[in-house]
């Protein structure tokens, strides 16, 4: 080609690439006048805390708290004014790992598990599934899986949510590793978080959870070393509190508190708050209930009888129960000891213990008060109380005791087994029965004093009487 005409021709193409420039600045600056505006969020706190409307949801019984586990799964990278940057999980950091020990299994790969990998790996296992037609490419610059988390999963209030759930559920399904270096046996980090030799490397508080009962919300509260985004783990399992049925909360991606700016320069990034509301299932635990009525010995109903239950436990001890709301707490040492609940006879006589928990307990039940106009002869008996799964309730006297002896209504066939028309007597009181105590003592003396007093009124006056005869 002649030298003259390529010239000319590398001079329009040239002077045509001038004029896209042109263009494209034009564009620019035209976008420019309505610029993108840039977040000037901080970290603010480290502090993670889970609210619920009944603090049960934290606890395994009474007094203890289930066990959380938190594991970091991402920092929060600032820029030199503080500002929050993004996140970050250091790519390079393959010697320290968040979860399992820093060396090498059979297979000569990392025993325990980064942030990096742990997030990478749930991304790439499910790259269809996650940011609404976009995918994470590890390979493309390297970056970072939870910055592009960030970007196409928590930057989302509305929708994001069901996106962070299936990102969440991938790390705890899809994410294993072997921390018994076997090379076979591989776990998921939920089977892992649980266990009680589980190495976490992040020195997280595993328990001692602050939990505030204040107000119609409750929460439970746990403070961090560092700012970031952190999965916490419930490794409780199911449980029943005070007559209610909580499962695990599913595993929880929260991050601490990034304080967001009021004015609208950024857009929040949802799950940055350091407050998530846990949710679990729940059901009321069925339960039983134990009645019998109160009779005089004409088989007259006697209302306003009063009777406690206490419950044996494990040293063969009774301790006396106090029913909070639906549950029954079995702690007292003795029927008079304060906060003892006392069931009343209604007018029909009828004394019944509601909401005994599932299972089979021997119980004592104990008169503490006797209707008006009947003496309290202390009736004590014992049985022996079996409340199915259903709710359906069974009982018997227990072997050796004085059930029988204060209970009619027997079955038919004169087993031990009682049915609901089970009977307890009470004895009228009868005048003519001697006073017995302190009173009834010095009663007695009173009498006798009197007696001896008129018995000597009447030897003086009957010698006075002999003495004016004579």
């Amino acid at each position: 080609m002649n030298p003259r005409t390529i010239t000319r021709t590398l001079a329009a193409i040239a002077a045509t690439a001038t004029a896209l420039a042109g263009m494209l600045v034009i564009g620019g600056t035209a976008q420019a006048v309505d610029p993108v505006p840039t977040c000037t969020a901080k970290p603010d706190g480290t502090t993670i805390t889970l609210t619920a409307e009944n603090a049960d949801q934290f606890r395994v019984d009474g007094n203890t708290l289930r066990a959380y586990k938190l594991v970091k799964l991402a920092d929060y990278k600032t820029n030199a004014d503080g500002t929050y940057a993004g996140l970050e999980t250091r790519l390079n950091d393959w010697t320290s790992p968040v979860l399992g020990e820093a060396d090498n299994d059979s297979d000569n790969d990392l025993q325990g598990l980064t942030k990096w990998y742990i997030a990478a790996w749930a991304l790439k296992q499910n790259a269809d599934t996650f940011g609404k037609g976009f995918e994470y490419n590890q390979g493309f610059d390297h970056e970072d899986p939870m910055q592009w988390v960030s970007e196409h999963l928590l930057s989302d209030p509305v929708n994001g949510l069901s996106e962070v759930r299936h990102f969440v559920d991938a790390i705890d399904s899809q994410v294993k590793f072997d921390p018994d270096k076997t090379g076979e046996n591989t776990v998921t980090i939920p089977e892992y978080v649980a266990r009680a030799d589980a190495k976490i490397n992040d020195p997280h508080p595993q328990t001692g959870g602050l939990v505030n009962e204040i107000g119609p919300t409750k929460t439970l509260e746990f403070s961090v070393d560092k700012p970031g985004m952190y999965l916490v783990y419930d490794t409780s399992g199911t449980r029943t509190v005070n007559g209610v049925k909580y499962q695990a909360s599913p595993t929880i991606l929260i991050g601490t508190k990034l304080s967001q700016p009021t004015d609208g320069s950024c857009t929040p990034i949802s799950n940055a708050d350091g407050v998530v509301n846990v949710k679990s299932g729940s059901e009321k635990v069925p339960t039983g209930s134990f009645q019998f009525t109160k009779t005089g010995r004409d088989g007259k109903s006697l209302a306003g009888a009063k009777f406690v239950i206490a419950q044996k436990q494990q040293d063969g001890s009774y301790k006396f129960g106090t029913l909070e709301g639906t549950a029954w707490t079995f702690g007292k040492d003795k029927a008079t000891d304060p906060g003892v609940t006392r069931v009343t006879s209604d007018d029909n006589g009828i004394v019944k213990f509601d909401n005994l928990p599932i299972g089979t307990f021997d119980y004592r039940i104990v008169e503490v008060l006797a209707p008006s106009g009947y003496q309290n002869i202390g009736v004590t008996f014992d049985v022996t109380i079996t409340v199915a799964e259903d709710g359906t309730t069974t009982y018997e006297a227990a072997p050796g005791t004085e059930f029988a002896k204060y209970v009619t209504g027997t079955s038919e066939d004169q087993d031990p087994a009682f049915e609901a028309d089970v009977k307890v007597e009470n004895i009228p009181n009868k005048p003519s029965l001697p006073l017995t105590g302190g009173t009834g003592v010095a009663l007695f003396v009173v009498v006798a004093v009197l007696l001896a007093g008129g018995a000597g009124v009447t030897f003086v006056r009957s010698r006075a009487v002999k003495r004016d005869l004579r």
